[in-house]
């Protein structure tokens, strides 16, 4: 599925996530690789709940992105509704 252009980057992005619980940002930015690339690389690479309660204790806004879109989905759902 991937190329294998930045196949070191990739493997070493993929311990980074797996072994340290970095975050995509903290991986693209050891790794040097864009966010993006960053993100769909470590996609299907879960984190331990230590790993993800380390994010949150270092990043309060990690993972809270989808309270807005519940939010708005909540608001649409109200007006169609009424």
């Amino acid at each position: 599925m991937f190329s294998i252009v930045k196949t070191v980057e990739r493997e070493r992005a993929v311990r980074l996530r797996r072994d340290q619980g970095l975050s995509v940002r903290e991986v693209a930015v050891a790794v040097g690789v864009s966010r993006g690339t960053a993100s769909v690389w470590l996609r299907d690479i879960p984190l331990t709940a230590e790993q993800t309660a380390a994010l949150e204790a270092r990043d309060p806004a990690y993972n809270h992105e989808g309270k807005g879109a519940r939010v708005i989905a909540e608001r649409a759902r109200a007006r169609r509704t009424a």
